[in-house]
């Protein structure tokens, strides 16, 4: 318990001063902690995955880390939407299905959404072959890690602080936030449910499904804590699970079950997958959104070194 404090602690302290910056410093420009936390992230996906692809028999390695993966990305969203539906049937909040938007239209936007997604992974392989082929220079990895972690999530605190989004008039609807905290534990259950069908232990799956979708962090905390393979497992779990959101947003809205569409989406609720989710669950289900994945946000990366240390 005192390793996880020990590394919360910087973490917590990066994320408050990153709030609480435009109280000191004036005339801030936002735009500057775009290109920070832009370059923090593609510097933290090259070397974690550098990293990996320097663990001894890393190709023997990665098939059964993929399983690993998909096992719990499956678990957590297929738990998180089965909960989540029952929830809306025994409430009987269901809303009528939303007519699709026009389909060349709904595919292009999809693609500019995924075209981030995917220089990220190219920018991960490209750092797990220069690590595989020993490429990399000498460096200090787990320094490195830890600065650019914290770095990226001061900028990210930066950016928070300087949005319009009123957290305290979000929080203030009950149902919202009885739904994102159903969200969480059926997260949790599906992932505890997933170790069962793995050779991972209970508490690390646990730390893994604290990713909420949120792949950029949760590999980079676990090769930071010292599992650069746990790390990958994250990763991808974490790399699945919002690409999935993405797919099926569209599809379960179609049936009226839109709470269930942005469960499944976890922390990218709040920035990749909330175009989608405005589009086609519509903007009533916009409070949700942000609450669940501001809330998921915020417990990335307190939830994962909590589990993991247990």
């Amino acid at each position: 318990m005192l390793i996880a404090l020990y590394s919360l602690l910087p973490i917590l302290l990066a994320f408050a001063g990153g709030l609480n910056l435009k109280k000191v410093v004036k005339n801030i420009r936002p735009s500057t902690f775009d290109i920070i936390s832009t370059l923090s992230l593609y510097l933290l996906l090259l070397i974690m995955g550098a990293t990996v692809g320097g663990i001894p028999d890393i190709k023997e390695q990665l098939v059964v880390a993929g399983f690993n993966a998909l096992t719990i990305a499956s678990g957590t969203s297929l738990a998180t939407f089965i909960v989540l539906v029952a929830v809306d049937k025994l409430s009987g909040e269901k809303r009528p299905p939303r007519t699709a938007p026009d389909l060349r239209n709904s595919r292009s936007d999809i693609l500019s959404i995924l075209l981030p997604t995917l220089t990220q992974i190219i920018t991960t392989a490209g750092g797990f072959i220069l690590g595989f082929k020993g490429l990399m220079p000498d460096l200090d990895a787990d320094l490195i890690i830890s600065f650019l972690l914290y770095l990226l999530i001061f900028s990210v605190a930066v950016k928070l602080s300087y949005s319009n989004i009123s957290m305290k008039r979000v929080l203030l609807n009950k149902a919202n936030l009885r739904l994102t905290l159903i969200t969480i534990l059926s997260s949790f259950t599906g992932a505890a449910l997933a170790s069962l069908f793995i050779k991972v232990h209970l508490h690390e799956v646990l730390a893994v499904g604290s990713g909420f979708g949120w792949y950029t962090l949760s590999g980079t905390l676990f090769t930071k804590m010292g599992n650069p393979l746990l790390g990958t497992v994250a990763f991808l779990s974490d790399l699945f699970r919002g690409i999935s959101a993405l797919v099926l947003i569209p599809l379960i809205s179609r049936f009226g079950y839109s709470n269930a569409a942005i469960g499944i989406s976890g922390s990218t609720a709040l920035d990749v997958t909330l175009p989608i989710i405005e589009k086609y669950c519509g903007a009533a289900y916009i409070p949700f959104a942000l609450l669940m994945g501001g809330i998921t946000t915020l417990a990335v990366p307190f939830a994962i070194p909590f589990f993991y240390y247990l």
